[in-house]
């Protein structure tokens, strides 16, 4: 949902909203793949990152850092950074975090598909060859 507006928010050229949006939805799933929520979004990163280095690899780390950053730009005036939100930014963060997404969730799901159906062509395969020597 978050993920959703922030698309919309892009295409409204809103591009500070669109960055905050971003930086939500990334703590959204950092916290669905079970960040400490007492934690602030830079250690629930790192967290993530340490926890399980195979799910979240140091790119996916520097990935997720990134909508971090540009997220802060968007929701943090006090740290002067909302010049700095401008059309390319709001699109580079939305992109880090479809890609983000595509490795946090879509590719292993779409291993685990590959890996049964490799499995089942094997089994069948077996069970052709039994029924051939019997």
């Amino acid at each position: 949902m978050d993920y959703q507006s922030a698309v919309k928010c892009y295409e409204f050229e809103e591009f500070r909203a669109s960055v905050a949006m971003c930086r939500r939805s990334l703590q959204a799933s950092l916290l669905d793949n079970d960040a400490d929520r007492k934690n602030k979004l830079q250690v629930q990163i790192d967290e993530l990152h340490t926890k399980d280095p195979n799910k979240f690899p140091a790119q996916v780390k520097d990935w997720a850092h990134s909508i971090r950053i540009f997220g802060n730009w968007g929701v943090h005036p006090d740290e002067d950074g909302l010049e700095d939100v401008d059309q390319e930014t709001a699109l580079e963060t939305i992109e880090f975090l479809r890609q983000y997404f595509n490795y946090v969730y879509v590719m292993p799901q779409k291993i685990l598909e590959t890996q049964k159906r490799v499995a089942e062509i094997k089994e069948k395969k077996q069970q052709e060859r039994q029924k051939d020597e019997s």
